[in-house]
């Protein structure tokens, strides 16, 4: 089991966490609670909060808060290659040319 950080959180974790968020390829922290509103947790010093609602969270994966590593070791499976090339591909236009 990955080893789990608790807030508070230094500078570099928070953008760490909040960039893991967007990764794409991970599924994010999620609020528990049942709204229509933002759910995905946002990473602050003080620990992950909800934008919504008054949820918060004081924990994460110590592995979310190097998200080039998550990167590089998701990139190197082949699905991550196959991920890759298809976000490559969405991101040209018909010329081939990037957006």
């Amino acid at each position: 089991m990955d080893n789990i950080i608790k807030a508070p959180f230094t500078k570099d974790q928070v953008k760490n966490l909040n960039e893991f968020q967007s990764i794409g390829f991970m599924h994010p922290f999620t609020c528990g609670n049942d709204h229509s509103g933002d759910n995905l947790l946002v990473a602050t010093e003080n620990g992950w909060v909800c934008p919504t609602c008054t949820y918060t969270q004081d924990w994460a994966y110590t592995s979310m808060t190097n998200v080039e590593i998550v990167k590089e070791s998701f990139f190197s499976t082949d699905f991550g290659k196959i991920y890759k090339e298809g976000q490559e591909k969405r991101n040209r236009n018909n010329n081939g040319e990037i957006l």
